[in-house]
């Protein structure tokens, strides 16, 4: 076995490793984060915010009475609610979606033309990066676009 073979037939197997790595961040992201916040409940203070009498209520203290649900931030001195904490912590995995899912597509393209013998391994990772890719970048290409806010 030529050495060129063997680089080619271990980038096609990185290829798909790396896309099904990028299909688990992205799903973390689309589907794990959403589930998450919506099992949270409802926001405690809302209430108050909507149907505020004449005049507001200190929302200060309605963050104060809810401690489990409103972090207080005493550095920037800013509250903060368990879906931004959520989002902040699960943030990284978009970022390492979209890089893997690119390297998935450059390593299979690499195994391609080393010429593999494991042809259906680098097309599914192909495949599999370049759905991911287009549907991580396509959002913000719309808004672009689309002249969005």
């Amino acid at each position: 076995m030529k050495p060129a073979v063997r680089v080619a037939d271990v980038a096609a197997v990185a290829g798909l490793l790396a896309a099904v790595m990028a299909l688990v961040c992205a799903s973390l992201v689309y589907v794990v984060e959403p589930i998450l916040i919506s099992m949270q409940g409802p926001d405690p203070c809302s209430l108050t915010l909507t149907h505020a009498p004449e005049p507001p209520p200190d929302i200060t203290s309605c963050f104060n009475a809810h401690p489990d649900y409103y972090h207080h931030d005493t550095r920037l001195g800013s509250y903060s609610t368990p879906a931004s904490r959520l989002g902040a912590a699960l943030g990284p995995a978009w970022y390492w979606a979209l890089f893997l899912a690119i390297a998935a597509i450059l390593s299979s393209w690499l195994a391609f033309e080393e010429r593999t013998r494991r042809r259906r391994t680098a097309i599914s990772a192909l495949i599999v990066g370049s759905v991911l890719l287009a549907v991580i970048v396509l959002p913000y290409l719309v808004f672009l676009v689309g002249g969005g806010d």
